[in-house]
């Protein structure tokens, strides 16, 4: 079994319920056996039932703080991308409200292969990385579509000790889980400068 961020062979297994997850010794992710995820389609028809609009007050708040939590890092003007942004794009809603320009993309919802060949002064990348089938090509994409400088805000949940427990891997559609010494590595193997690393929420700057 080899990592899905690093390709580490030196995966362990770490715990298993109806999915297997493994752990990687060299970068620390843990991960769901690539044979046991579920298919496109079916991620697609949990997505469709979310109730992820800015009609959802308690969603509304919750992304409202999120963009607050990292929106000093840029001007208004610059160019900021949401990367997994869901179905209407309320993050894009949320920093239009606020004098930003915040533009949305999405696997599913929003996918303009356009805006991938394009530079950023900021991405957002909120309770995305989490969903990602290879974890090295996505965060490598978001590398390239950086301006120099420019910086990338996280936000997921971060490994727990109580594994077992925690509501975060019942998800079938969670299938990466990271931790402070996970987005260390990560950011040492592709050129970034962390500035927050404090769960759930990660900044990490293009050197």
């Amino acid at each position: 079994m080899s990592c899905s961020l690093c390709g580490s062979l030196a995966c362990d297994s770490f715990f298993a319920t109806n999915r297997h997850f493994f752990r990687c010794g060299d970068c620390g992710l843990v991960f769901v056996n690539s044979a046991e995820h579920i298919s496109p389609l079916q991620e697609l028809e949990r997505y469709n039932h979310h109730n992820n609009s800015l009609q959802n007050q308690g969603y509304e708040k919750y992304l409202r703080h999120c963009f607050e939590v990292f929106a000093s890092n840029w001007q208004r003007g610059e160019s900021l991308l949401d990367f997994g942004s869901g179905k209407d794009g309320p993050l894009g809603k949320i920093a239009a409200a606020l004098g930003f320009s915040c533009t949305s993309y999405d696997l599913f919802y929003q996918n303009d292969p356009m805006l991938l060949a394009k530079s950023f002064d900021g991405i957002f990348c909120l309770e995305t990385c989490e969903h990602f089938r290879d974890p090295w090509q996505e965060f490598s994409l978001l590398h390239s579509m950086l301006k120099p400088g420019g910086a990338i805000a996280i936000r997921t949940e971060f490994l727990p000790l109580d594994f077992a427990n925690w509501f975060y891997h019942r998800d079938p559609t969670h299938i990466c889980f990271y931790s402070e010494a996970t987005f260390s590595w990560l950011a040492k193997s592709l050129g970034f400068e962390i500035l927050l690393c404090h769960a759930p929420f990660v900044l990490l700057k293009k050197i």
